[in-house]
């Protein structure tokens, strides 16, 4: 019966293709880590990303720590950032007040599903980042894709999500203001 081999196919977690070659290893090792049995031990892949030592980072020109803006507007930006300053073993100095940008070496965009889709609270956060660019602050793209590990619950998406609207990768609201005359940049230009 169909209730019986989908319950069959998807008895375990499914184990995602990814057509980077760091996360392919990744692939690779859990099909491994499936197919051997539990007696094997811990599986590694030569060369993988996960298994690698990680070089440090070099030490912020501006000082002790790393300034950053994080937007109240960009739900999980600070969040993320503290997880990536806790696994590289850095220190970050985050703000979340405009009149402090001009200050920071990073403005931080965490991409999600939820980014560019909530209507005013994006269109406000898209005016920030162009405030930002037009200081010509360095913008630090974080990306939060599908897989395992609580990237559900954090909105990852697919990056092919952000070009997918149907009026383009600005949406309509760009679309209508556009004209010969007037340029208007997309919020990641």
């Amino acid at each position: 019966r169909a209730k019986e081999i989908v319950e069959a196919l998807f008895k375990r977690s499914v184990i995602e293709w990814n057509r980077f070659s760091s996360f392919q290893d990744v692939t690779m090792r859990l099909i491994a880590e499936r197919l051997l049995p539990d007696a094997s031990g811990i599986t590694y892949v030569d060369r993988e990303l996960v298994s690698k030592t990680r070089a440090p980072l070099k030490p912020p020109a501006m000082g002790c720590a790393f300034h950053v803006y994080c937007s109240p507007l960009n739900a999980g930006a600070a969040a993320v950032i503290d997880e990536v300053a806790r696994a590289f073993g850095f220190t970050v100095e985050q703000t979340n007040e405009m009149s402090e940008l001009g200050h920071c070496a990073k403005f931080v965009v965490y991409l999600t599903a939820l980014t560019w889709r909530s209507a005013e609270t994006s269109a406000q956060f898209a005016d920030e980042v162009r405030k930002a660019m037009d200081l010509g602050m360095s913008v630090l793209l974080v990306h939060e894709m599908p897989g395992v590990g609580g990237q559900e619950a954090r909105h990852g998406c697919e990056f092919k999500t952000f070009f997918d609207h149907p009026d383009g990768a600005r949406g309509p609201e760009a679309a209508k203001a556009a004209s010969p005359t007037r340029a208007v940049r997309a919020p990641l230009d």
